[in-house]
């Protein structure tokens, strides 16, 4: 859209016009102190001619005050870099420093830990954990058991099975069995019969 001679920019295109010739006071901020502060004035229909206003601002800008750049210079400061500070710390210094922190490292550790043997600790006392040789054996009892009875349940059913001739009563004989002994296993984890 074309501006007509007496139009003028907003306060934010003339802040994005700045930018695009990188001007300082590229901000909606700046524009507005330099508004406020008489550098730049309006036109009559409120907007902003940047040609304008470039010249204005560029006129009544104090060199002293403008920030990144030397007094009376359109330069900006060229940046100093600041020596590297030494350390304060002797190297027996800085070796105990270094040993203290290995230290506290060690010593949290040790900590952690054995918060975690009193936690298992705890909960073997109240049963919800036994060592694991002891499950191990209990398991090692239970499948001794089971065995037996999977053994045992041959001879007792053999005279059974040999009067039968249908292959489902078989199965289902056979099934039977082996609910009847897993059941006991629910019942009793040893596998008393």
């Amino acid at each position: 859209m074309a501006r007509g001679p007496a139009s003028g920019l907003s306060l934010r295109a003339y802040a994005a016009h700045r930018r695009s010739r990188g001007l300082k006071g590229h901000t909606l901020r700046a524009v507005q102190k330099a508004l406020e502060t008489d550098r730049i004035e309006k036109n009559s229909d409120g907007g902003i001619d940047p040609e304008v206003a470039d010249q204005m601002w560029a006129e009544r800008t104090d060199p002293s005050k403008v920030r990144g750049k030397q007094a009376g210079e359109g330069e900006p400061r060229a940046k100093v870099a600041k020596p590297r500070q030494q350390s304060l710390l002797s190297e027996e210094d800085q070796g105990n420093r270094t040993h203290n922190q290995e230290y506290y490292r060690s010593r949290a550790q040790r900590e952690n830990a054995e918060a975690q043997l009193r936690e298992l600790t705890l909960r073997e006392k109240l049963g919800e954990l036994i060592p694991f040789q002891v499950a191990l054996q209990h398991a090692n009892r239970v499948g001794a058991n089971i065995t037996r009875q999977l053994e045992a349940q041959g001879p007792r059913l053999s005279n059974q099975i040999a009067g039968m001739s249908d292959p489902a009563e078989i199965e289902e004989l056979l099934n039977k069995e082996n609910r009847r002994i897993a059941e006991s296993f629910v019942e009793d984890p040893r596998g008393a019969s």
